[in-house]
């Protein structure tokens, strides 16, 4: 197995929590009765820390970028990945409701036009690109299904 076969094999993995919380939310999620915890708590902090994650992926872009001592793409990457994080952390502590997963959505949204903008400079690979727009496309709208059922 190629470490590319293993990041798409990680990242589609990834994308069962958030596919189990869009079920759960339509109330059509397998063995949900079983389950000890709140699903859609569970799903809010996972879509956190997975946002989170991928502002750590900017910010390793960034120092990759940051050899040359005046670029602005680098400084740009940094922000970016420090705001995400900050972001991912206030959806967390807003009162519960829609409006955290509906800001999360955002948040990947947001991550995905960063991502592209950074494969139109060769920053990104487009194996990379395409693994994220899928993986991202399933994150989105998971979690604007779980804002309409949340509030």
């Amino acid at each position: 197995m190629t470490p590319i076969q293993l990041a798409k094999g990680l990242t589609y993995s990834g994308t069962l929590p958030f596919i189990y919380g869009a079920l759960y939310s339509l109330g059509i999620a397998p063995l949900a009765n079983l389950l000890a915890f709140d699903v859609m708590q569970a799903m809010l902090v996972y879509a956190a820390i997975i946002l989170s994650f991928l502002a750590g992926i900017h910010w390793g872009l960034a120092l990759n970028k940051i050899d040359q001592a005046a670029d602005r793409l680098a400084y740009r990457l940094v922000l970016m990945s420090n705001v995400m994080a900050l972001w991912a952390w206030l959806m967390l502590l807003w009162p519960s409701g829609s409006f955290s997963f509906w800001g999360l959505a955002f948040g990947f949204g947001l991550m995905l036009i960063l991502d592209w903008r950074w494969l139109e400079l060769n920053i990104n690979q487009a194996w990379f690109w395409r693994l994220r727009w899928q993986a991202s496309l399933i994150a989105i709208v998971s979690l604007v299904l779980a804002g309409f059922y949340a509030g």
